[in-house]
C-alpha cells in the first residue's frame, strides 16, 4: 500500500493505493473450484478550512474486494441467523465507485458534523432469498434444505433459504453528529444518527441493509478516567 499526503496552499491533499491478492482453496473433496483474486484500490481525498473552526472534505474512492469464504462456499443451515445459505463458486470480484462529502464545525465548545455519501457497485454480493415452488412466500428450510412452508403456512420450517448472488446496486446515505461540552466541567453531551437507502438494479431494495439509527450520550472525562453513558434507538427496517 502507499500513503501520501500534502498541503496546497490552506488545502490538505490525501492519496492512498493499496494492492492485494487473494487465493482461496476448498478441501480436495468438494468438487469445488479454487479462487485466486487480484485486487487494487485508489482514493483522493481533500479538506479545506472554509471559515475559522469549519472544515470542508471530500473523498473519491474505488475499491475491489473479494467474496468471503461464505459467499463462495457455503452450503448449510446459519442458525445464528436463521439462515439456510448457499454460496456460488463462481462469484466475481465486487467493484464500487464512493464518493462522500462532509462538513464539520471543530472549534469552540459546540461541535458538529454532517456528512452525505454515494456508492455504485459492480457485481454487489448480497444475499437474496429464494422462492422454488412460486407461491409467493420466502422459501422456509429444514436443516437438511427440505422446503416446508407454503402460501397457506408461512412460517413453517426452521431456516429461511437464501442464495448469494451479484448484480449492480446504488447506496445512499446521511450521517450526523453535534456534541456541546460544558465550559469548565468534565460533561460532553453529543447526538448523533445516520440513515441509508440502498437498491439493486432490477429487483428492489437491497435485503438486510441497516435501518436508520439516532442515539444520545453523555460523557465525562476527569484525568485518567472516562466514561460514557449512551442510549440508541434504532427504526423498523421495512424495505
Amino acid at each position: 500500500f502507499y500513503v501520501a499526503e500534502r498541503m496546497l496552499g490552506p488545502a490538505r491533499l490525501e492519496l492512498g493505493w493499496r494492492t492485494e491478492r487473494t487465493r482461496l482453496r476448498s478441501d480436495a473433496g468438494s468438487g469445488l473450484a479454487d479462487r485466486r483474486f487480484s485486487l487494487d484500490s485508489l482514493s483522493l481525498g481533500a479538506s479545506l478550512p472554509v471559515a475559522p473552526g469549519y472544515t470542508l472534505a471530500a473523498n473519491l474512492s474505488s475499491s475491489q474486494r473479494a467474496p468471503v469464504i461464505e459467499e463462495l462456499y457455503a452450503n448449510g443451515p446459519h442458525a445464528a441467523t436463521g439462515t439456510f445459505e448457499i454460496g456460488d463458486a463462481s462469484l466475481q470480484r465486487e467493484r464500487s465507485l464512493n464518493l462522500d462529502v462532509s462538513l464539520r464545525r471543530s472549534g469552540g465548545p459546540l461541535r458538529w458534523k454532517i456528512g452525505v455519501y454515494a456508492n455504485r457497485f459492480r457485481n454487489y454480493v448480497f444475499g437474496r432469498g429464494t422462492d422454488d415452488n412460486g407461491d409467493g412466500v420466502a422459501d422456509r428450510v429444514s436443516a437438511d434444505n427440505v422446503l416446508e412452508n407454503s402460501a397457506d403456512d408461512p412460517g413453517a420450517g426452521e431456516f429461511t433459504r437464501q442464495v448469494y448472488a451479484q448484480a449492480r446496486a446504488r447506496f445512499t446515505g446521511l450521517e450526523a453528529e453535534i456534541s456541546y461540552r460544558f465550559t469548565g466541567t468534565p460533561y460532553t453531551v453529543r447526538m448523533f444518527g445516520d440513515t441509508a437507502r440502498g437498491r439493486i438494479d432490477g429487483q428492489g431494495n437491497v435485503p438486510r441493509l441497516a435501518p436508520a439509527r439516532v442515539g444520545f450520550s453523555a460523557d465525562a472525562e476527569s484525568g485518567p478516567w472516562s466514561g460514557f453513558v449512551s442510549v440508541l434507538a434504532v427504526s423498523g427496517q421495512r424495505r
